[in-house]
């Protein structure tokens, strides 16, 4: 009933650590013998929503920002191949070979869209969604969107996931709208599902 929020939160209790911080954000990860130094900035705001990019890299905190530094056994980066070779002192401990592997790393992105509609609205699915199809290829079918936002249709209800009271349709963009999407969300400060909505919306 939780949803997310509450597996994580079973997951940290399970887990019984000695200590659970928040808001901070990863200077560096440096070897220190046997063991790693992590230097972190504490109640670090969300960065590229405040400015428009990314500050994964910098080696040095926000003004005011207070800095923290503590040993590990071991160190986990829940973060993408590219922002791995951005945290200094990561690439020198991770060795060429696996820095050399982590820039090979391609990341297939999309905008997704999950739309509860009017039961009213099934017949006219059944139509689009022809032939008993639960999904609708537009990125690499015969059939494409005109305006190269709409990559994929999923209709749920014929994945056996009826819901009561609504049928529901989740649209994936195509790859290129969404690494575009994402551009512009960042040079306009906004979050990227944001500003796509409308334009999945639209071309729905």
């Amino acid at each position: 009933p939780g949803g997310l929020t509450q597996i994580l939160s079973m997951q940290i209790e399970a887990s019984q650590p000695q200590e659970v911080a928040f808001n901070r954000r990863v200077l560096s990860v440096v070897p220190d013998g046997d063991r790693y130094s992590v230097e972190a900035e504490i109640h670090s705001p969300p960065h590229w929503l405040a400015r428009g990019l990314y500050s994964t890299g910098r080696y040095q905190p926000e003004h005011g920002q207070s800095i923290v530094k503590r040993d590990f056994d071991a160190v986990i980066m829940a973060i993408s191949a590219a922002d791995v070779l951005r945290v200094h002192g990561l690439p020198g401990a991770l060795g060429s070979r696996n820095v050399a592997s982590l820039k090979k790393v391609l990341y297939d992105s999309r905008l997704s869209v999950a739309f509860m509609l009017s039961p009213k609205l099934t017949s006219a699915l059944e139509s689009l969604f022809a032939d008993g199809q639960a999904e609708l290829d537009f990125e690499c079918g015969s059939r494409t969107c005109s305006e190269g936002i709409l990559g994929l249709l999923a209709w749920q209800d014929r994945k056996a996931r009826a819901y009561d009271g609504c049928t529901v349709v989740v649209v994936h963009s195509t790859r290129l709208f969404a690494k575009d999407n994402l551009q512009k969300a960042r040079q306009d400060r906004q979050r990227e599902e944001e500003r796509g909505l409308l334009e999945v919306a639209r071309a729905l």
